[in-house]
């Protein structure tokens, strides 16, 4: 009966087409992806939709087939026992128009060319890692990508960078994941996770939540608050993507406390359409109008130093976003870091574990200015509309923006060189010279400079 069901499995499998938007990938734990994620924010198109990864099998089958398609990759692997992989010595690609900065997954690599191996037995019509010749592809080569440069000279520069002050990432890998996202803009899922100590796959469901640094929240325990509570209390595929942020139904709570607090923003031009809002306060931090332009920041307080107003909190509103919803916030938050920061709603006791945006501290101007006007309008509407705290709203109230932005809004407030704008690599696109999408931008950095109000 065994065999005939396999056979069965087989022939689905077989006959199945392939997709971009699924893949077979080791995914190392959630503890190691701190150093990953700071180079991949702002230099990996792929940051806000990809979780750091390693292509198994990519292209893969269509998510439909992904529970006979688990049954057969734990069947290939079955004989295989969790072993250490170390990310080390960085390298790269040259493609045609762009380079890919890579980590190599050493230390040892043997057992992993040998998973790969079982895997395209398995599935032997998904050999495009391996065997492609329009791409000059004739072995596997294992690789966490980290971000994409322009030319040679600039992967190689960064190559250089990262190698000097890298400490190699030691992880123990405990399975595989069969990951699938439904729109190509779209975040991947942890849609069954494969253990490789002969154990039965799992069925997840959890996405991939795009932060930076360490968590300032904890995982759920097995079997609370994360998606995919149908695990049967095998915890470890929440080593990947367990994270505080994201709800049980795979949303996630993030904190606006700038422009994204008004709704004629955030509903309006933005178009996004939170499943629900609450008020609420960060403790311990202050709103600063530090990034690029004049925009809002979240500045940490010393111990004991008082915030605006006295209140020692930045106000603003939580809202809990669809797993796509936030990816596509994550792309409009241009030169943001998504921090994770546990947030107070009002009235209630219990903290809220969400996602802030906040700038990177080499890229801030000089504290202290005033902010756009219009900006500052959309912060005060939306202060006003959510009933935030009184003392903090007067003081929002009481604040001048301005009309006319100079240099000080462009100038690092450390370094006293111009800010020059970053390109959008988190939307895919590329600097250009020239063209029509060159010509597009230099218009929208015009239109930014004249107040278009835009961040958190």
């Amino acid at each position: 009966m065994a065999a005939t069901a396999s056979t069965a499995v087989a022939a689905v499998l077989a006959a199945a087409g392939k997709t971009h938007k699924t893949a077979i990938a080791l995914i190392p734990p959630r503890s190691v992806w701190a150093p990953l994620q700071e180079v991949r924010c702002f230099n990996d198109k792929s940051f806000v939709r990809w979780p750091p990864h390693v292509n198994l099998l990519y292209p893969f089958l269509d998510s439909q087939h992904f529970p006979a398609a688990a049954q057969a990759a734990a069947e290939a692997l079955r004989s295989f026992k969790p072993f250490q992989v170390t990310l080390c010595e960085p390298s790269f690609f040259e493609h045609g128009r762009s380079c890919t900065l890579w980590l190599c997954p050493g230390s040892p690599s043997g057992e992993l060319l040998a998973v790969q191996a079982a895997l395209e037995r398995a599935f032997p019509h998904c050999t495009d890692l391996s065997s492609d010749s329009g791409r000059g592809i004739t072995a596997f080569t294992p690789h966490l990508s980290l971000g994409q440069w322009r030319t040679r000279a600039d992967v190689e520069a960064a190559a250089a960078q990262l190698a000097a002050g890298w400490s190699p990432l030691s992880f123990e890998v405990a399975g595989v994941g069969l990951i699938a996202r439904q729109g190509f803009e779209d975040p991947f899922r942890l849609e069954w996770f494969v253990p490789l100590d002969g154990g039965e796959p799992v069925a997840v469901g959890a996405p991939y939540i795009a932060t930076v640094g360490d968590s300032a929240c904890s995982p759920a325990p097995a079997g609370e608050g994360n998606a995919g509570s149908n695990s049967s209390g095998d915890a470890r595929w929440r080593a990947f993507f367990g994270i505080g942020a994201e709800q049980e139904d795979g949303s996630v709570w993030q904190f606006a406390y700038g422009a994204n607090m008004c709704p004629r923003k955030l509903n309006g031009a933005r178009g996004l359409h939170p499943l629900e809002s609450l008020p609420a306060s960060l403790p311990g931090w202050r709103l600063a109008f530090t990034h690029r332009g004049g925009m809002g920041n979240l500045v940490q307080l010393a111990p004991g130093e008082p915030g605006p107003a006295g209140l020692g909190a930045v106000h603003g509103v939580l809202h809990r976003l669809s797993a796509a919803d936030y990816g596509r916030l994550c792309c409009m938050e241009h030169e943001y870091r998504p921090v994770e920061v546990a947030v107070q709603p009002y009235g209630s006791d219990a903290p809220v574990p969400a996602v802030a945006f906040v700038s990177p501290q080499e890229r801030l101007i000089a504290d202290g200015l005033p902010p756009p006007q219009r900006y500052l309008q959309l912060l005060q509407e939306g202060s006003t509309h959510w009933q935030l705290d009184p003392v903090y709203t007067a003081w929002l109230g009481g604040l001048q923006g301005v009309d006319t932005r100079g240099d000080a809004y462009y100038t690092g407030a450390t370094s006293g060189q111009p800010l020059a704008a970053w390109p959008k690599i988190r939307t895919g696109s590329q600097p250009q010279r020239g063209g029509q999408q060159g010509r597009r931008r230099q218009g929208q950095q015009r239109r930014g400079r004249q107040g278009q109000p835009g961040g958190q």
